[in-house]
């Protein structure tokens, strides 16, 4: 099963990706902070975003809850380190690579899965959270790493991976959790 996983993700051309060690994630309080001074406008817009999403103690619980780990980046070109419109380029281009991968993953493996991205859900273009109701869509929303206070840097470092590419280059990761 995780051979022809890993076939497919071959094919996928992803940067960099690894089955990883789960119960050496690291979670910080400081990482869900970041979002909790709304640098990217969606902290309590959204329910995969804080204080949606739970708490970082509930997100470390369900993350732990799995025994396996895919670990998965893109690197992305830019003009240069100002780049906003070469940023919102290359995350929609890993949001599409992401579902590529959730895909495979769920192809290949059985029972419950978790998929943790980059950046906020954006399956609905106006959340049901600002109408304080459920999820339209809970099967396909999907919180990002640091909004389950993984501190996605360090962990990237600890299991091989690169976090900084190069200049003129952003790097997205995602993370997918399954059962064998």
């Amino acid at each position: 099963m995780l051979k022809t996983l890993m076939q497919k993700l071959d094919e996928l051309e992803l940067n960099q990706y690894g089955l990883i060690d789960v119960q050496q994630i690291i979670f910080s309080d400081d990482v869900r902070k970041m979002c909790e001074m709304n640098s990217c406008g969606q902290y309590g817009k959204n329910w995969q975003c804080p204080p949606g999403v739970g708490s970082v103690e509930s997100r470390r619980e369900k993350v732990l809850s799995f025994p396996c780990g895919l670990l998965f980046n893109m690197v992305y070109p830019l003009e240069d380190s100002y780049d906003w419109e070469g940023m919102q380029a290359a995350g929609a281009d890993f949001k599409q690579k992401f579902e590529q991968v959730k895909d495979a993953v769920t192809a290949h493996v059985s029972g419950e899965t978790l998929f943790l991205g980059a950046g906020a859900c954006s399956v609905c273009q106006t959340c049901a959270y600002q109408e304080q109701k459920p999820c339209r869509f809970p099967e396909r929303a999907t919180a990002s790493m640091e909004a389950s206070g993984i501190d996605v840097y360090t962990i990237s470092g600890n299991f091989g991976f690169k976090y900084i590419n190069g200049v003129n280059t952003v790097t997205y990761f995602g993370l997918a959790l399954f059962h064998a």
